[in-house]
């Protein structure tokens, strides 16, 4: 009778402390991002249902900030948004021109003060409040980036 007992209190606290588990994101630096982009730009991941966010420091080397922006001119989905940290020479409302996305901008590079995993450029796909997607990748990655942004 005691073992049944003792297998019954087992079951029900393993099954009472699952059903209060918080879904969370699997990206380690979810916490630091979601913060980020909600005091720097006003920009909630937790309200967002299907975003993809674009990290592109500007303050890199001129010809593969160019070539980034290049390619990005070719996305025009509403759910893309770019988000632009530092600052640079180049003229960025006529390489930007007549796109359909929203553009975020980081002057200051606030975004180092948070724990945000941004070093190199960075993809993030949010889904219903939730990151499905991260990835960070060099420069001559460049064409792996653009094909995810056509592709979802």
């Amino acid at each position: 009778m005691r073992v049944k007992s003792l297998l019954f209190l087992i079951a029900t606290i393993i099954l009472s402390s699952s059903c209060n588990v918080r879904q969370q994101n699997n990206f380690e630096y979810s916490e630091g991002l979601s913060s980020y982009m909600q005091r720097v730009h006003d920009f909630s991941i937790e309200k967002s249902k299907n975003q993809i966010l674009y990290f592109l420091k500007l303050n890199s080397c001129e010809p593969c900030v160019a070539s980034h922006l290049e390619i990005l001119k070719s996305v025009k989905d509403k759910k893309f948004n770019l988000v632009l940290i530092g600052t640079t020479d180049q003229n960025l409302s006529e390489i930007m021109a007549n796109q359909n996305i929203t553009i975020f901008t980081d002057l200051n590079s606030e975004i180092t003060k948070y724990r945000t995993g941004m070093g190199k450029p960075m993809i993030v796909h949010i889904k219903n409040g939730k990151i499905i997607y991260q990835k960070s990748f060099y420069d001559s990655d460049i064409e792996m980036a653009r094909s995810y942004l056509i592709n979802n």
